[in-house]
C-alpha cells in the first residue's frame, strides 16, 4: 500500500517537470551494477562462505558433475533478470511520462485565473 500511496503523494503534491527521460537509463545503473558486483565477487573469491547473495545464481550449488546443466540455469534466470531489468525501465519511462503530464496539469491550472476554476 504505501509504494502507492508515495506515488499518489508524489503526483498530486510534488513538484513537476524535474524528472528527465534520460534519468531513466540513470535508475538502472544501480540494479545493474549490483548484479555485476555479485556475480564477479562469487567468481573471484570461491573461498568465501555465502560468496553468491541468492543460491539460484551460484551454479555450484548442484555439484560439479551437475555444473554445466546448473550454469545453463543460472544463464537463464540471468536473463529473466535482464527481461526484469527492461520491464523496470518501461515502468521508469511511465513514471516520467506521469510526471510530464503532472507539470503539463499543474502550469494549465497556474494559467486559468482563480476566479474563473470550477470549485
Amino acid at each position: 500500500m504505501s509504494p502507492i500511496l508515495v506515488l499518489l503523494d508524489w503526483l498530486l503534491f510534488g513538484p513537476h517537470g524535474l524528472v528527465r527521460w534520460s534519468d531513466t537509463l540513470l535508475w538502472l545503473l544501480y540494479p545493474t551494477a549490483y548484479a555485476i558486483i555479485m556475480i564477479t565477487r562469487g567468481m573471484l573469491l570461491p573461498a568465501v562462505n555465502d560468496r553468491f547473495p541468492y543460491p539460484f545464481l551460484d551454479p555450484t550449488v548442484a555439484g560439479f558433475d551437475g555444473m554445466i546443466a546448473a550454469l545453463g540455469r543460472v544463464i537463464l534466470i540471468l536473463a529473466l533478470i535482464a527481461l526484469a531489468v527492461v520491464a523496470l525501465d518501461r515502468l521508469a519511462l511511465a513514471v516520467v511520462a506521469l510526471d510530464r503530464l503532472a507539470s503539463a496539469v499543474t502550469r494549465r491550472r497556474s494559467r486559468i485565473p482563480v476566479s474563473e476554476r470550477q470549485h
